[in-house]
């Protein structure tokens, strides 16, 4: 199972203040024993790094990203990826560029906060938690 992280679950994970963290907790330490793949995509890493430094630090927030790239892998992405992400009409070009991402990578599923960002994905779109039950159900 490919499961392809959007920012914002991926914020859930490394920040232990926000009230996701603990199903991203759950949803990473699950899949890992599985050796299921964990994917993000290459812009979410400057996404987080603009976010956590603000709250960790710069130090912090490199070693952060340093220890997600040894769980997470990026998917190759490109000139051709990025026009595929305008045909996924979403009102959110960056929502467009997650899911093309996810495509590329061939993603079982896409685990996001804005489900509504997701709709025109042709991979299934779901919340941690429901993430969370699909892995039990498994």
């Amino acid at each position: 199972m490919k499961i392809f992280w959007d920012a914002n679950a991926l914020v859930d994970l490394v920040d232990q203040s926000r009230p996701g963290h603990t199903d991203a907790l759950l949803i990473l330490k699950d899949t890992r024993k599985r050796a299921a793949g964990n994917l993000i995509s290459w812009h979410t890493l400057s996404i987080l790094s603009y976010l956590c430094s603000k709250k960790f630090g710069k130090g912090a927030t490199d070693e952060i990203i340093q220890e997600l790239l040894k769980v997470f892998k990026i998917p190759v992405n490109g000139s051709k990826k990025a026009d595929r992400a305008l045909g996924y009409n979403a009102s959110d070009f960056e929502d467009a560029l997650q899911i093309s991402a996810a495509v590329a990578a061939y993603a079982d599923y896409i685990v996001t906060l804005d489900t509504k960002g997701f709709s025109k994905s042709p991979i299934p779109v779901v919340t941690p938690a429901e993430m969370l039950c699909l892995l039990r159900d498994k």
